[in-house]
């Protein structure tokens, strides 16, 4: 059985297999020594047979179809719109932070690379246990702190990271997703092992100093919003299983708790440098404004 411990968002995933799989780029600053410390475990197993349930579906979609049945959920994955699943994850209900992950016999070519071993094991999950939550997002660091641009794909989210990165000398850390944690009362962002097509996979956190809704425009505008506004526009960009409560729970209560206490600004932007000077003239405005 091979064994590996991966970092994430200051969560330690071990995961068991019995097959070799391909970390690539994304992965290897992600993977620790220790063996033995460990937050949650994924142990994988072939199954000959495809397993049948006594109950109904409680959530399907493209990928997953997900049944809970004597406090057990049941998660099927497939993909690439495949009848057939390529393998099924069972929980205890009481002990959600271990897995057991069957893979089907002749889906071996599948799990070849760590991102299809993640995407099966669909992180946001066990990251939800720790009111820890993946947001759809780039994030840059600048001046020591973190600026999270968030918002639909296609919007200019990694055009905005770039323009800083460019313009201010700010480094991004992902170009398409954000690990967000609260940690003795302050706020963080980590780099995860998923990106866009920057392919920047940094395993790093940050302490958060404001997040960003992006929106393309004519002019180059900014406004504060308020704490409800906030929430619609983060939780509409947070990687959620609102299908059970256990894993929804303690994320909205997370994201309530951050859209109080992390400024959180509307940009209305051109893909250009003047996009970031005002944005960068609202947030000094706004520190200055805070420690008065």
């Amino acid at each position: 059985m091979i064994k590996k411990i991966f970092s994430i968002c200051g969560v330690n995933f071990r995961v068991e297999t019995p097959f070799e799989y391909n970390l690539g780029d994304n992965f290897i600053d992600f993977v620790i020594d220790n063996n033995e410390n460990y937050d949650v475990v994924y142990k994988f197993e072939k199954k000959d047979e495809f397993l049948k349930y006594h109950t109904n579906k409680v959530f399907t979609e493209e990928q997953n179809s997900v049944f809970i049945e004597n406090n057990k959920i049941y998660k099927e994955f497939r993909e690439f719109r495949r009848e057939k699943p390529h393998g099924l994850i069972v929980q205890d209900t009481d002990k959600l932070n271990e897995s057991t992950c069957y893979y089907y016999i002749n889906e071996d070519n599948y799990f070849t690379k760590a991102i299809h071993v993640f995407k099966f094991i669909q992180l946001e999950q066990s990251l939800s246990l720790f009111n820890t939550f993946i947001l759809h997002s780039s994030q840059i660091k600048y001046k020591d702190k973190c600026i999270i641009f968030t918002a639909p794909s296609g919007t200019g989210k990694s055009t905005q990271a770039r323009l800083w990165e460019k313009y201010e000398d700010a480094e991004i850390i992902n170009g398409d997703r954000s690990g967000i944690r609260n940690i003795e009362n302050k706020w963080f962002s980590y780099g995860l092992p998923f990106s866009g097509e920057d392919n920047i996979f940094k395993n790093n956190s940050t302490e958060i100093g404001a997040i960003v809704v992006i929106r393309q425009g004519n002019e180059n505008k900014v406004k504060k919003l308020s704490s409800r506004d906030a929430f619609k526009y983060i939780y509409s960009e947070t990687t959620l299983s609102f299908w059970y409560e256990k894993f929804t729970t303690p994320v909205v209560d997370t994201i309530l708790k951050l859209v109080q206490e992390i400024p959180v600004y509307m940009l209305e932007c051109t893909p250009d440098e003047n996009a970031v000077y005002t944005l960068k003239n609202m947030l000094e405005w706004g520190m200055l404004n805070a420690s008065e």
